[in-house]
């Protein structure tokens, strides 16, 4: 009985040491960077999309195109309006 236990436990550990990759990376961990990375990817794309739809609006509209920098500076103009600065 215990040669079994010993034999299964060698096979765990020799699976563990020969097997090529991160055990990490067989479960599909990552860590926390990693997972800020990729939402701030997906929050940049998600800001493309919806200034390419806005622009496109305005566009048929005869309005002039907004960027980042302009919601920014319109964004920092509230920011201080409220505050009273």
């Amino acid at each position: 009985m215990t040669g079994i236990v010993a034999a299964i436990v060698i096979a765990i550990v020799a699976l563990g040491v020969f097997y090529p990759g991160s055990g990490a990376a067989q479960v599909g961990w990552r860590t926390p960077r990693q997972h800020a990375d990729e939402e701030a990817r997906r929050d940049d794309e998600d800001l493309r999309q919806m200034l390419e739809a806005a622009n496109e609006r305005r566009r048929a509209r005869g309005e002039q195109e907004l960027t980042v920098d302009g919601l920014i500076e319109e964004e920092i103009a509230r920011e201080r309006e409220w505050r009273g600065s």
